[in-house]
């Protein structure tokens, strides 16, 4: 079976590995197509070439793929670069928040899954991160969030899932119950599975997130101690729910360098 004529997708590159002397291997999550494997041959060979500046991880590309329904690696044709992020690419911080963004995009789905409700968070992200918008780890939330929610499993921070209270009474001290992805009142406590702790500001700061209130967002100013919790609690209800999100090394890099892992 010979390959289709090619496909232009809009798509994110979320992972770049080597594949022989000259070519690499690229994950891109397409919008409408969802996670794609691509083969971009020759594009170890430089800038000059049709693919090898457009294919860096994190950029928002134009791809011409050749499909073939045999094939699970398809291969990429041409490729343009829409937005390429400089400023994030010349922080570290920054590329280290893309990173983890892109890595749990990759992971939170399976091949020809399409979410253009992932995908636009995914983008929002990294133009939030390139333009300096808010606070680099409260957009990782906020895209955590969004993947989440997009993936079937939104975060309540409001309902409790024990007593039904339409606005859980908060304390100082409260339980994060990961099977129903949603806050306990102070005085209630689940009644199986897992469940983390959270104090009464991460409550609050996770309501303001859900909110989409853009304004509240750029006013927060999490304490230490949130930003642990509210960092651990979305990367644990993430692996919960997505069996492949098992290791997530730039996360884990991330959280290290800030000492919240």
């Amino acid at each position: 079976m010979v390959a289709t004529d090619p496909v232009k997708e809009k798509a994110l590159v979320v992972r770049s590995i080597r594949h022989g002397e000259t070519s690499r291997i690229i994950t891109l999550f397409t919008r409408s197509r969802g996670r794609v494997a691509v083969i971009a041959k020759g594009a170890r060979r430089g800038k000059s070439t049709s693919t090898g500046g457009s294919v860096e991880t994190s950029n928002l590309i134009e791809a011409l793929i050749y499909f073939k329904p045999s094939r699970s690696v398809q291969t990429l044709g041409q490729a343009s670069v829409l937005k390429s992020y400089p400023h994030i690419k010349r922080d570290l911080v920054l590329t280290g928040y893309a990173s983890a963004g892109m890595e749990l995009l990759n992971l939170s789905f399976t091949d020809a899954e399409p979410n253009p409700a992932a995908f636009d968070a995914a983008a929002t992200m990294l133009e939030n991160l390139e333009n300096g918008r808010g606070d680099p780890r409260i957009n990782l939330w906020i895209f955590q969030l969004a993947l989440l929610r997009a993936s079937g499993f939104a975060v309540n921070p409001l309902t409790c899932p024990v007593c039904g209270a339409d606005e859980a009474l908060i304390g100082a001290r409260n339980i994060f119950w990961l099977d129903a992805g949603a806050v306990c009142c102070s005085d209630c406590r689940p009644v199986s599975g897992s469940s983390l702790p959270l104090s009464g500001e991460s409550v609050s700061i996770l309501r303001k997130l859900t909110e989409n209130n853009s304004t509240a967002v750029r006013r927060l100013k999490p304490s230490r101690t949130a930003r642990g919790e509210i960092s651990s609690v979305l990367k644990k209800y993430l692996k919960y729910h997505h069996p492949g999100i098992s290791k997530t090394p730039a996360l884990k890099m991330l959280d290290d360098f800030e000492n919240l892992g």
